[in-house]
């Protein structure tokens, strides 16, 4: 597994919409948005963020156990 991803950040927290609301959640918010919508609360990643091998995103992912 070669692939990466522009990573700005990992962290596990409890999902505010959806059916799922109130369910732990890990939120993985990746780098370089385009979209530059008006209501963006996450002006910071329009940024090139961290090239981060998939591979160890995923074994990231599972330490939160959500």
């Amino acid at each position: 597994m070669n692939e990466t991803l522009n990573l700005i950040e990992i962290y596990p927290s409890v999902q505010g919409e959806t059916s799922l609301t109130g369910l732990p959640t890990t939120f993985i918010r990746t780098a370089a948005c385009n979209l530059r919508c008006s209501w963006c609360d996450s002006t910071y990643t329009f940024g090139r963020g961290t090239p981060t091998p998939l591979k160890t995103i995923l074994e990231q992912v599972q330490t939160f156990n959500c």
